[in-house]
């Protein structure tokens, strides 16, 4: 079998991200002759995905993403044919696909890990034009990855979340939102946040979206209800408890549809795969409306395809 021709697409800037000489040595490591492998290193934000869709062209049978689940994602909004196979190489802060997919930390390994894994077909979901691999949320969660300093990042990893997490709640109001579920009729509730999944893990602690198939056809929507830092709050210790889909402080729904629309002057931001596209100061209508899924959008290599969440999802009786 001849070698198969690979495309990695290095990004620099992730946290812990090898130098190009230290990749090509964990690529012959874990490899040796069984890949013909190119590192691209990107230059600017969103430069993954244009080399992406470039090595889709020329043939590249597969991808691997060398950065976060940011990386990641650009990786995957360059790519058409859903037959590319893509990994990943971490090397980011909470490397949250890393961790539900099974691949191991250190270079050599997830690439050899995942060179012997069997290729799953996923779903991807979309917030308006942009594809997520993860999920894309609004609210609380994407106003503390605004505020969080890149430079606390870089020094304490997913603490630095944590921390602007607590300091952006308390003064957090929540937003008034319409939100309608496939052809259902729109709701109004007041939301703290709203977590749209596609897998489960959510910044590789928490599972907000517990019972999340990444192969079912659909998306899981669980919403934060209440405005202030006391819902929040209470939210937050139902999740830890994983007791919060069980609980009326949330709205939990599983659709191929969910439509957003802010009923207040302040619309909330919008953060897909751990990065905010939503920029403060953007128009209400600037925010996405509608969230979809595009099922098997994707061929991801998964060494840990047995994990519940790249199951089909049990059939409900009655």
């Amino acid at each position: 079998m001849p070698p198969r021709r690979a495309v990695f697409i290095l990004n620099p800037a992730a946290r812990g991200a090898p130098s190009p000489e230290r990749l090509g040595a964990a690529i012959e490591r874990a490899a040796g002759a069984r890949l013909e492998a190119v590192i691209r290193t990107t230059e600017r934000p969103a430069h993954a995905t244009v080399l992406a869709r470039e090595a889709e062209a020329e043939g590249a049978e597969v991808i691997f993403a060398c950065g976060g689940d940011g990386t990641i994602n650009e990786v995957l909004n360059g790519l058409s044919d859903p037959d590319t196979r893509v990994g990943l190489v971490p090397a980011g802060t909470a490397n949250v696909w890393a961790k539900e997919a099974g691949v191991p930390r250190d270079a050599a390994g997830a690439i050899r890990a995942q060179l012997d894994a069997r290729p799953v077909r996923i779903d991807l979901g979309r917030a308006g034009e942009r594809r997520f691999l993860l999920m894309a949320s609004l609210g609380l969660d994407a106003a503390t990855a605004a505020a969080v300093s890149p430079r606390l990042k870089r020094l304490t990893g997913g603490l630095a979340y944590v921390l602007t997490a607590v300091r952006t709640g308390v003064l957090y109001r929540g937003h008034h939102l319409a939100i309608g579920f496939d052809d259902d009729p729109p709701r109004e509730l007041a939301a703290n946040m709203v977590v749209i999944g596609n897998t489960r893990l959510y910044g590789g602690v928490v599972e907000i979206t517990a019972q999340a198939s990444a192969i079912d056809g659909q998306i899981d929507c669980v919403v934060f209800r209440g405005a202030g830092p006391l819902p929040a709050l209470r939210g937050l210790s139902l999740t830890l408890l994983r007791r919060h889909l069980r609980s009326g402080v949330v709205l939990f729904r599983r659709a191929r549809e969910i439509r957003v629309e802010p009923l207040d002057a302040r619309h909330p931001l919008l953060q897909v795969d751990g990065d905010v596209v939503s920029p403060a100061g953007a128009r209400r209508e600037e925010l996405p409306a509608r969230f979809t899924v595009e099922p098997r959008a994707v061929t991801m290599l998964v060494p840990k395809a047995e994990r519940p969440v790249f199951q089909p999802l049990p059939l409900r009786r009655g």
